[in-house]
């Protein structure tokens, strides 16, 4: 059945929930507002060819994409504000332009990040 408020079936919509709540809990005490989640994962030396993908995950991929990301800040203790994670499992696919953003708004944290580490 489609919610019309979710713009997205029921279980989609818990399947999204349940891939935040376990990244969440792979990542347990390393959430931080102040860590954009683009900047926690160049800090964490996420490389860019796993991040181009991740952002380019269809609905099929990035769950999976997300729970080995989750795995890799754990191992790495790298906080992120896992905000932003909720944003890219809930952005309406039927607002393009919304995940655009939220993929946008990563994206550049990630990349200035990188510039930053290449400068110094």
């Amino acid at each position: 059945e489609q919610d019309e408020s979710r713009g997205m079936s029921q279980t989609k919509w818990e399947q999204r929930w349940a891939t935040l709540l376990m990244g969440m809990a792979h990542c347990a005490g390393l959430h931080d507002y102040d860590m954009p989640l683009g900047q926690a994962l160049a800090e964490a030396g996420w490389a860019e060819t796993r991040f181009v993908r991740l952002m380019e995950a269809d609905d099929e991929t990035l769950p999976v994409l997300l729970r080995r990301m989750a795995q890799y800040l754990a191992s790495k203790q790298q906080p992120a504000n896992w905000e932003h994670v909720r944003e890219l499992l809930f952005s309406r696919e039927n607002l393009f332009e919304d995940a655009e953003n939220v993929r946008l708004k990563i994206a550049r944290t990630y990349y200035r990040t990188l510039h930053a580490q290449d400068e110094d």
